[in-house]
This record gives C-alpha cells, structure tokens and sequence, in this order.
C-alpha cells in the first residue's frame, strides 16, 4: 500500500473589480472550489487552462472552461460565504484541503454571482472561472490572477499550523465618524494578517446598526488565525 505524503493547507481567497451582474445594487459574489478527480475523468496531457470561454453565454460553466468538461469529474471541496453587494470581495472563508506532493491536484474556482436560496452553481449568474494546479497556487506563496469575464482572483495559501491555542478579543468604538446622510452609521471591523505579501481578511465582526459608539460582542479566535 503507497502512502502519499500531503500536508493540510488553507486556502483564503478575494475578488478585485468583478463585473456587477444586479440592475440596481452590486453583485453579490461566492466562490465554490471544485477538485479534478482523475478517477471519474482521466485528465488528458497538454490540457490548456484559462482559455475563453465558448460563446453560448450559458451559465453553466462545464462546458465552457478549458479543463475537463464532464462536471462529474469535478468534485466540489468547499464554498465562501456569500458577501452582498460587493465587487472587491475579501472572503473570511477558509478552503482546507490536504496538498498532496506526489499528485497533480487541479483546482477550478467558480465566482458565482448569488441571488437566490438555490443550491446549484448553475441557478446562477456566472461572474467568473479560473484553473491551476494546487502546487503553482503554493510555490507562488499567494498569487492574484485575471478571472474569465472580467475581474481578477487572489489567492493565498498558508499550511494549517497545530497551535491549538486561543485568544480572547473584545472590541468597541467611541466617536466615529456618522458615514450615513439620514442616520447613524453602521460599523463593523475587519481583522487582516499578512501571509507574504499579501494581506488577507480572516475575521468579521457583527455590524451594529445606527451607532457611532459601537461594542461588539467578545469573541475568540485560534491564535494561528492572527499570527500564523
């Protein structure tokens, strides 16, 4: 029996400049990351990736993509969160997969612009698609790369540390600025690391309506979060 070496790795993702699908706000983007699976689809030698789309406009993107088209030789590994009106997404989501060394691991990422409850990617507006191998998005050590139908995608890879340590956090505000013409505003906070060199989103907070003097709730995040 072959035992294939791998380590777990996570995978945090954002969006720049994608093309706003919605009449009357901004679209409202989630990405869905899909895994060749060379058992249900051999993939062939010479497969090009990121060449154009075909001209049917369907949103299905099976078809459409330049890797494998049979959609059973994807396997779906993990989706975002769903960020409303937004075209420059950074996504708290993590996409945890094993980076296995021995094997070639293609991954495509669907941005999806979502406006219903339904589960299928295709009862979607489709905002864009890319392909790589999982070693190319490892060896970069992050790497922001041009989507089909316009828009970029940045990707950043960071091996899942074993700290298992947490750290408690609480934070408010006192005197913001009021960014709302009729009321309050709104406040929320962002909290960013660095991996590389690339800033990457790894916590949100609640938003907390019509407020200049904001507390949010405590919370409590693994310390590999913040600092690796």
């Amino acid at each position: 029996m072959v035992v294939l070496t791998h380590t777990n790795i996570e995978l945090r993702l954002s969006c720049q400049n994608l093309k706003n699908k919605d009449l009357f706000s901004k679209s409202d983007p989630q990405i869905v990351v899909f895994e060749f699976n060379p058992v249900r689809s051999p993939l062939h030698a010479g497969t090009l990736l990121n060449s154009k789309l075909s001209g049917d406009e369907r949103r299905t993107f099976w078809s459409s993509s330049s890797g494998p088209s049979d959609p059973n030789a994807w396997r779906e590994i993990g989706r975002t969160e769903v960020i409303r009106d937004d075209l420059n997404p950074k996504f708290i989501t993590k996409i945890s997969m094993p980076f296995i060394f021995e094997e070639m691991q293609l991954l495509r990422f669907v941005v999806l612009d979502i406006d219903s409850q339904a589960f299928r990617i295709e009862d979607h507006d489709l905002l864009g698609v890319y392909e790589i191998p999982l070693s190319g998005i490892v060896s970069a050590q992050g790497l922001k790369k041009p989507l089909l139908r316009g828009g970029t995608i940045s990707i950043v890879a960071n091996e899942v540390s074993e700290n298992k340590r947490n750290v408690n956090l609480q934070f408010s505000g006192r005197g913001l600025d009021k960014k709302d013409f009729f009321g309050k505003s709104d406040p929320y906070y962002v909290i960013s690391r660095i991996i590389g060199q690339h800033s990457v989103a790894v916590f949100k907070s609640e938003v907390i309506k019509k407020t200049l003097d904001p507390n949010w709730r405590p919370i409590c995040l693994p310390l590999n979060e913040i600092c690796g």
